[in-house]
């Protein structure tokens, strides 16, 4: 038997992983930035992409969800900018952290 939700609520899972990886990667870099206010700033802004992450996947999961139980199909709406956004943003911070150290 179908699981339903079953797809959406591992989605979730997996964008929360993400977010979680990229909260790590920012108290490293904190962690590491030796006072170093760029560093600093660039921490905080992958913590709020981390923010951003968790965000994103609980308003995703609940719009799936909710089209699924009322029997509508689910509409794919144009969430690549955010995507873009959500993985590349703490991608160049990253990189850029390691390549000013």
């Amino acid at each position: 038997m179908l699981d339903v939700g079953a797809q959406a609520e591992r989605t979730r899972l997996s964008w929360n992983r993400t977010a979680l990886a990229i909260a790590v990667n920012a108290a490293l870099l904190i962690h590491m930035s030796g006072g170093s206010p760029p560093r600093q700033l660039a921490a905080m802004a992958m913590l709020a992409v981390a923010v951003g992450c968790f965000v994103f996947a609980d308003r995703r999961y609940r719009q799936i969800n909710a089209a699924v139980r009322a029997g509508r199909p689910v509409a794919v709406s144009a969430h690549s900018t955010v995507t873009a956004l959500l993985v590349l943003v703490p991608t160049v911070i990253g990189l850029s952290a390691v390549l000013t150290a």
